[in-house]
């Protein structure tokens, strides 16, 4: 998977999860390879490679095991290699179907791929804040049976230290921020229609994607052979 925004917020990705999931469950899944908990929250993606939505919940499953797969939707959107074309794509999508553009910031005092905020020692010192006495407690256990040894925190604080070093350098060179990133939920949500939908993907937005309305060729707007739009397909890439 590569991502496609500027920015990935260290805070966005474990103090959510610390603070919506207290006992540390979903760090020990993912460290055991069980990303089953994103089946109905699946990010967005096209052809088969770049992320679209779902960063935070891509470096969510990188932080705690660069191995693990992730449930994903995926847009086939031939002839674009370009991610920022494709992000383009996206969101005239989402704008044709909602008339709405949402807009959210990432934590960017946490940002990852700002070396003057996150750099590999502020990192360290954050960790333990972001992640939490539970989520800490459970990465030892799971990480300590994986390793057949009993850790220290120090220990958890190395590897996460390590995968964290591991998602910088997939920063994208001159991608938007993440203000400026398709999302469809939020745009869902912001007119009150169904956010849920698909997996994970808006109801509307899916119906819209395979209408056959939407033509990412000028015109943009015709009725063309759904043979000739581009295809969603569920699939699982590894993250």
């Amino acid at each position: 998977m590569r991502p496609t925004q500027s920015q990935i917020g260290l805070g966005d990705s474990l103090a959510w999860l610390r603070d919506n999931d207290p006992t540390g469950q979903t760090a020990t899944n993912l460290i055991n390879g069980d990303t089953s908990g994103f089946n109905n929250a699946r990010i967005l993606i096209a052809n088969g490679k770049y992320i679209i939505d779902g960063h935070h919940r891509w470096s969510q499953v990188f932080m705690f095991n660069p191995k693990d797969s992730i449930p994903a939707i995926n847009l086939e959107i031939p002839g674009f290699t370009d991610p920022k074309q494709l992000l383009k794509i996206v969101q005239m999508a989402i704008a044709s179907t909602y008339k709405n553009i949402p807009s959210s910031a990432a934590s960017s005092d946490t940002d990852i791929f700002n070396d003057s905020v996150m750099s590999e020692e502020q990192i360290r010192k954050a960790l333990p804040g972001l992640m939490g006495r539970p989520m800490i407690d459970a990465c030892k256990a799971a990480y300590g049976k994986m390793l057949h040894k009993q850790l220290t925190d120090e220990d958890v604080n190395n590897i996460m230290t390590s995968h964290a070093m591991m998602i910088k350098k997939y920063k994208p060179v001159n991608a938007p921020p993440r203000s400026e990133m398709p999302q469809p939920s939020d745009a869902a949500k912001a007119v009150g229609k169904d956010k849920a939908g698909v997996q994970g993907i808006p109801t509307d937005f899916v119906q819209k994607l395979k209408s056959g309305q939407l033509n990412f060729k000028a015109p943009l707007i015709a009725n063309q052979p759904v043979k000739n739009q581009n295809s969603m397909q569920n699939s699982t890439q590894t993250a």
